[in-house]
């Protein structure tokens, strides 16, 4: 990125790390196919953040079981862009993670895609504890 470490720009950084049965980041390889990777999770999402890295002019893609609560989930907002939400092909949310189901996009072609997820029914909060059951 091109504005980085520039010494007149004011920066925003959110730093995260995985939490077992509430939010979980990573990255996975795209392959380009309808029937694209699955990713383990250990839990259902309630919504998914994605971006390709190997690519810069990939935006950031959210995904959620609100707006869409059946599969695929193919409402995406843009959060680095000002219009509004969008549809494709998407992906599919599962009990213990979610599938690609869209082939040569920016989310499951073959190049590396970063991910973040936070869980539909958390097992732990924040702070090490059972979360309270719906």
């Amino acid at each position: 990125y091109n504005n980085t470490n520039r010494v007149s720009r004011n920066f925003i950084s959110y730093h995260w790390h995985s939490v077992p049965g509430l939010q979980k980041f990573g990255s996975y390889e795209g392959n380009e196919s309808t029937n694209g990777p699955f990713i383990e999770l250990g839990f259902r999402p309630s919504m998914v953040m994605v971006r390709n890295v190997d690519e810069n002019s990939n935006d950031w893609k959210i995904y959620d079981g609100t707006r869409n609560p059946h599969n695929a989930v193919t409402q995406v907002l843009y959060p680095n862009l000002s219009g509004s939400e969008d549809a494709n092909t998407g992906l599919d949310f599962l009990s213990n993670g979610f599938k690609l189901r869209d082939s040569g996009s920016a989310q499951n072609g073959a190049e590396t895609i970063i991910y973040a997820a936070w869980a539909e029914a958390p097992a732990f909060n924040l702070y090490g504890g059972q979360s309270n059951a719906r």
